[in-house]
């Protein structure tokens, strides 16, 4: 998989040169397009995410430059664009409504910190952090619908120009690594407003593959519930195989080397704080059958005391400390109410310290814990 990061094979140039004089000589203003639109990486990702068929590739390069060349005509998307097209990290802010979306809780989609093991971006999708009761009011509103729909096509677009300023200095074909976290999201909400919110994004994740191909290298689905095999047979009615083939989808309660597997440690900082945003000594609710995460940041040489106490009962609390370099070995320990625990650490390198708070195995109790973090002065 990784050798689908390469810059443009030899035996690509050839189909690549035939592909743009075609389109070339029906696009009048082709030569005064931007180059994330018509440079020869592009085109080498439509033939790549095509099974290198030419003929594909060129008819769906040809309707991406029609769409595309469209929708920059829009005042607010050209504007997004011109305030990013040096970019190479994906700022949200930039996009249009974002402060609007933000406040009411209808965006899911994060920024995040540091990179995937094979030093690609990386990105969060969390709808647990949507408010669902504004979700299905705002999914009733078709001028609310149109400011997400504008807000995303605006995103497409930025993870468009972000791969190709990347691609260009790196030499290789950039693409993003993406994380959906299904954490704290009900069976209710997917079956409910979430169900019908991802039925609206299913004509968005086709102009991806369609017009975007090959801008996703992995997408990554954790903790979700079992709920979600519905949510996902609509979204599948959308993919192709290519794209299906890049998700990977995990259930609550995975070990920690699945997150080690894939990102790098200031992205399992930045995934988590984000969408499992708790502070020390939160009273932390465990529900039934789910694992919480706690994560904190710790640099070279800092020394960090921790603590865990629980409530009532009795709770898992596997830890790891993730540095790049030194072996993620995962400590297993217990708590029980009158048995808190403490351990110490001093970090060899940056890295981050993850702690759960594992409730997978109660069927009916959920729990209460509290997680202390002190860094200790040297």
């Amino acid at each position: 998989m990784e050798a689908e990061l390469n810059w443009i094979e030899e035996a690509e140039q050839s189909v690549i040169d035939t592909i743009r004089e075609a389109v070339k000589s029906d696009v009048a203003d082709f030569g005064e397009l931007p180059d994330d639109m018509t440079h020869d990486l592009t085109i080498a990702r439509f033939l790549r995410g095509n099974a290198s068929d030419a003929k594909v590739a060129e008819d769906l390069f040809r309707r991406s430059l029609e769409h595309r060349r469209e929708l920059n005509k829009r005042p607010e998307i050209a504007a997004a664009r011109k305030a990013i097209e040096k970019h190479v990290i994906v700022d949200i802010s930039h996009l249009p409504f974002f402060d609007e979306l933000s406040e009411k809780k209808l965006l899911p989609l994060r920024g995040m910190d540091g990179m995937n093991v094979n030093d690609l971006p990386t990105l969060l999708v969390a709808p647990g952090l949507l408010d669902c009761e504004a979700l299905g009011i705002f999914l009733n509103d078709e001028k609310e619908v149109d400011k997400f729909r504008t807000f995303m096509l605006a995103h497409l677009e930025q993870r468009a120009i972000v791969l190709h300023n990347l691609s260009m200095e790196q030499k290789r074909m950039v693409k993003f690594v993406d994380v959906r976290d299904l954490f704290g999201v009900s069976a209710g909400a997917l079956l409910g407003p979430i169900r019908s919110f991802m039925g609206f994004l299913s004509a968005l994740f086709k102009e991806v593959q369609d017009f975007y191909p090959e801008i996703i290298h992995q997408a990554r689905v954790l903790n979700a519930p079992a709920a979600f095999s519905t949510v996902f047979a609509i979204i599948s009615l959308v993919l192709n195989a290519r794209m299906k083939s890049k998700i990977q989808i995990f259930s609550s309660n995975q070990p920690f080397s699945v997150y080690a597997e894939l990102l790098k440690p200031r992205a399992v900082y930045s995934w988590i704080s984000q969408a499992h945003p708790h502070k020390g000594e939160d009273d932390i609710h465990i529900a039934k059958g789910v694992q919480e995460e706690f994560v904190v940041w710790v640099q070279k040489g800092e020394s960090v005391k921790w603590s865990v106490s629980v409530t009532a009962s009795d709770l898992a609390v596997p830890w790891v400390f993730y540095s790049e370099g030194v072996e993620c070995a995962v400590q297993q320990e217990s708590v029980a109410s009158e048995a808190p625990i403490e351990k110490e650490l001093t970090a060899g390198g940056d890295g981050v310290l993850w702690i759960g708070l594992n409730n997978v195995s109660s069927w009916f109790t959920s729990k209460q814990a509290q997680v202390t973090v002190q860094k200790v002065k040297q």
